[in-house]
């Protein structure tokens, strides 16, 4: 009897160590089918530089599929940011950046670490109005260097303009060519206003107000005396019965010749004007700095430089922003 009392208890006592083993077994089995394999921490955004105090979305995928991100740590190497678990959405990590710099985050469950991702937080805005006082500043150069340009062309027309004599009985012609159409023929020791000499051995010449052409060669550059001595000797010379005419060819060439003179002096004293009166406009404005046709003050530029000179990209910056957004700025700085 007490023989078969000790083997039912040592029967009992196999089946419960076979049911403990086979339970430990299917403990550690559901334990290796369900671990995480892997993590991986992808954006849902395509910006490659983040912004300075905003939300950034990250979904993250497991294997095996489907894991609960609850007991994972969100880890940033940034103490001034924050990245945490998303409340709302499943499989979503939220990053809120905060100041400008480098940042690295990563996830990590069961002792399994997602991969890193690195970005670089800048201030938007900040970099978005260098970038326009950038570009202001380079149309503000443009348009300075052609006003020099234009004004130095204008300085060069009317140095080169002189006065000139013909040699001898020669065509003046619409073209600079001997194809061109002939206007007249001037006699020699006629007397003309020369604007350039051109291409091919031909010279811009005024003739009675309008450009025409005459060969380079024909011509020497002469003075007023030296014109007018010429035309008194060509009267003294000429027959009584032409002197009247020759008087008044020469009268009207000399007309001909005071107008043009009179109108290269206007001209030039026109432009004159005009580059006293922009200087002046521009000394009266309080405008140092104008951009998409807004003018800003000097204390308006320097709050800007103040703002996005540290950065050493403070061009980059301004150029990003519209006038408006940097007229905005000044009046929330109260300088409008």
């Amino acid at each position: 009897m007490k023989k078969r009392q000790k083997l039912q208890i040592l029967v009992l006592s196999i089946i419960v160590v076979i049911v403990l083993l086979l339970g430990a077994g299917g403990f550690f089995l559901f334990k290796a089918l369900t671990a995480i394999n892997s993590i991986t921490l992808t954006p849902d955004f395509t910006e490659q530089e983040l912004d300075v105090n905003k939300d950034y979305t990250f979904s993250v995928v497991t294997d095996p599929e489907g894991k609960k991100l609850k007991a994972a740590d969100c880890i940033v190497d940034n103490a001034s940011a924050t990245f945490t678990v998303s409340d709302t959405e499943a499989g979503k990590v939220v990053l809120h950046t905060s100041a400008e710099g480098a940042i690295t985050i990563s996830i990590m469950k069961s002792k399994v670490e997602s991969n890193y991702l690195t970005y670089n937080v800048v201030d938007q805005t900040a970099k978005a109005a260098a970038e326009a006082q950038a570009a202001a500043e380079a149309q503000a150069a443009a348009e300075a260097e052609a006003a020099a340009q234009a004004a130095a062309e204008a300085e060069a027309a009317a140095a080169a303009t002189v006065l000139v004599m013909a040699t001898d009985n020669v065509k003046i012609r619409a073209t600079p060519s001997t194809d061109g159409e002939v206007l007249a023929t001037c006699k020699k020791g006629d007397s003309f206003t020369r604007y350039e000499e051109v291409e091919d051995g031909w010279s811009k010449i005024d003739y009675n107000g309008t450009e025409a052409y005459m060969k380079s060669e024909y011509l020497q550059v002469t003075t007023e005396e030296e014109a007018e001595a010429k035309e008194e000797k060509k009267e003294e010379n000429a027959p009584a019965a032409e002197a009247p005419a020759a008087a008044d060819d020469a009268a009207a060439k000399k007309a001909a010749d005071e107008a043009a003179a009179k109108k290269a002096a206007d001209d030039a004293a026109a432009l004159v004007a005009a580059q006293q009166a922009a200087a002046a406009a521009a000394a009266a404005s309080p405008y140092v700095w104008t951009y998409q046709g807004v003018g800003f003050t000097q204390k308006e530029v320097d709050l800007f430089h103040s703002l996005w000179d540290y950065t050493g990209n403070y061009d980059e910056y301004v150029v990003h922003h519209t006038a408006g957004e940097l007229v905005s700025l000044c009046q929330a700085k109260g300088l409008r």
